[in-house]
């Protein structure tokens, strides 16, 4: 038989030949086919190319084989992630003399650089949406002072930082002089994460302590409670009430506030609301939510509950201290509140102290009280005595200061017999502190000096020029 019926005989008997580009090792591996079977019956198995003598002979590779490691070597060296291609070709009966593959090296690299610049493309667009992956030099913007430290540019970044919040707008702003607050604090057992320093409850503690002190100088009229969220279940924990020690005395004592469980998100509305639901509408209602975890533990449709608040006009603020939440945003949008994820310490920071002045509604600008008056009685005589807008007027009480060396006498808020203490001018109740709501006629006791205070932060100093 000739030499070219033995080479086609050799040709029609041999396995078809699959390429397999081995991802980030840049190595071709020549497997058999399924066609190929020992004279068992059963499948060989693959065999590496170069990875040792067939037949007493040193083996050879293809030269297309050499070729395309040698494309896939170079693309593994520019690129930092190699896709895996598979390619099949026939094997000739001589190695020396092979054809050239169906597909060449050129067109395989074309291929893999565009698949590259795809996926490059991708990640360079993940990485524009996602702001946590990109980060600021902020310390470049710190510079030594003449005596070489940095407290100087502490210092100016807190000023800066003090301004930037005193800054308001120059349009007319109305604010509730009487604010009414309920603080939901997150107890779960996310709270013990790390991620702010020393970790999230101890930190969340520290700010709350500064922020019930900073509100009530600039709210003297106001009140706060908290309550907790943890195991599924809303806890309060403060009534509220208008004495900032007696709310900094419950926040000292941490056994209180031992994080353990998940929170329920619902239950911890739907307790601010119905404990909000005796005051005027003449008040600011608002809740602050510190939220740290990524789940709530719901009874029902929080939906239902969120209804409710719109429909009650209270007013929901929440801070997440792990990611941003459809549902807490949209709480916050629809009730008319403010939502932020805190990104580092001094950012919480921010959204917390951003809660201390009383959120503003829009209105027209007038000039002074005598022009509304008068604006309001044009209105009136022009529309034939029709009826001037509403004006939200409220009834409060001076009451009687009791001194600490009178007899004892009933409180009618804690129901003990106490020494000290303010009369209801109204009714003759004994009440322990001012501001608070009488519990005897409903009225609500306030002093003269928290009054003059209340309006007075009415009206923010306006911004001044640096020299």
């Amino acid at each position: 038989m000739s030499d070219t019926s033995d080479d086609e005989d050799i040709l029609s008997a041999a396995a078809v030949k699959r390429r397999r580009l081995d991802k980030g090792k840049a190595k071709v591996v020549l497997a058999d086919s399924d066609d190929d079977e020992d004279d068992n019956g059963t499948s060989a198995p693959p065999k590496p190319a170069g990875s040792g003598p067939v037949n007493g002979q040193p083996q050879v590779r293809h030269p297309a084989v050499q070729a395309v490691a040698r494309g896939a070597t170079e693309s593994n060296a520019s690129s930092p992630t190699l896709s895996t291609y598979t390619r099949t070709a026939s094997k000739s009966a001589n190695y020396g003399n092979g054809t050239a593959p169906t597909k060449s090296t050129s067109a395989a690299a074309a291929e893999a650089d565009e698949d590259l610049s795809d996926e490059e493309g991708g990640r360079r667009g993940r990485n524009q949406a996602n702001k946590w992956e990109t980060f600021q030099r902020s310390w470049e913007a710190v510079t030594e002072d003449e005596a070489g430290g940095l407290q100087g540019a502490v210092d100016r970044l807190l000023a800066k930082a003090r301004r930037r919040r005193a800054e308001t707008s120059q349009a007319s702003l109305r604010r509730s002089i009487i604010r009414h607050m309920y603080i939901l604090f997150d107890l779960s057992s996310s709270m013990s994460e790390k991620d702010l320093r020393p970790n999230r409850f101890d930190l969340t503690l520290q700010y709350l302590r500064a922020f019930v002190t900073e509100w009530f100088d600039q709210n003297p009229l106001g009140q706060i409670g908290i309550i907790g969220l943890r195991d599924g279940l809303a806890e309060m924990i403060i009534e509220m009430g208008g004495n900032p020690h007696a709310i900094l005395a419950a926040l000292a004592d941490k056994r209180k506030f031992e994080p353990s469980g998940e929170p329920s998100l619902q239950n911890g509305l739907d307790m601010a609301r119905s404990s909000m639901g005796h005051l005027p509408s003449t008040s600011s209602l608002e809740i602050l939510v510190l939220f740290s975890s990524l789940t709530s533990t719901d009874p029902g449709s929080i939906h239902k509950t969120l209804a409710s608040l719109m429909s009650s006009k209270i007013r929901v603020s929440i801070i997440a201290l792990a990611a941003e939440l459809k549902i807490c945003r949209l709480i916050a949008e629809k009730s008319g509140g403010k939502f932020g994820v805190a990104l580092n310490e001094s950012h919480y920071h921010d959204l917390i102290w951003e809660m201390v002045q009383a959120p503003a509604t829009m209105m027209a600008g007038t000039a002074g009280l005598k022009s509304a008056l008068d604006t309001a009685a044009k209105r009136s005589q022009g529309n034939g005595g029709a009826k001037p807008p509403p004006a939200d007027l409220m009834m409060m009480g001076f009451p009687t200061r009791l001194p600490i060396a009178s007899p004892l006498s009933l409180c009618a808020c804690h129901g003990a017999m106490r020494k000290g203490g303010y009369l209801c001018p109204r009714c003759g109740a004994k009440v322990c502190e001012v501001p608070t709501d009488c519990e005897v006629c409903g009225l609500m006791v306030v002093s003269s000096p928290h009054l003059a205070r209340s309006y007075w932060f009415l009206f923010p100093v306006p911004s001044y020029d640096t020299t």
